[in-house]
């Protein structure tokens, strides 16, 4: 039986150059050299095909011609998921401006990710829920969902 594997693995390249282990792509093998790696799916063997990454070595046998390729490759991945982070970023920015400026929060009071030394990790947590909840019951007001409107 074929192993299921994502629409997105199966356009990556890394799998032409890559062999799985009991059909199972978190178990995989250089087909150049042998090299088997445990838990890493194709993303490290990509890396040992490209060369030049300090957590792997290189494939000494993959023609230059291929690790040149997985090199492009990889980079072009590298970029291409920073995009996607700054695009994520701005985004939320976007969405978040309405709120700050109605309520009149800061920058710091609704980013989650800078950490406040004098907040606990639970405080924190209850904190971003809290914030999540009071964001979700404006949009429904806004929109005429809110629980006194259910009525």
């Amino acid at each position: 039986m074929a192993p299921n594997i994502s629409t997105k693995s199966k356009r990556d390249i890394g799998w032409e150059h890559v062999e799985m282990i009991d059909n199972n792509r978190m178990l995989t093998k250089c087909k150049y050299c042998g090299k088997e790696m445990k838990g890493s799916g194709v993303s490290r063997l990509k890396q040992h095909i490209a060369g030049g990454f300090s957590n792997v070595e290189k494939c000494e046998k993959c023609p230059v011609a291929i690790s040149r390729a997985m090199r492009e490759h990889t980079n072009n991945q590298k970029k291409e998921n920073e995009d996607v982070l700054a695009q994520k970023a701005a985004l939320r920015e976007i969405l978040l401006e309405p709120i700050r400026k109605k309520f009149g929060l800061d920058d710091d009071f609704v980013n989650e990710e800078e950490s406040d030394e004098e907040i606990f990790p639970m405080q924190r947590e209850h904190l971003k829920i809290s914030i999540q909840g009071s964001i979700r019951d404006i949009h429904e007001t806004k929109s005429g969902l809110g629980r006194n409107n259910l009525h």
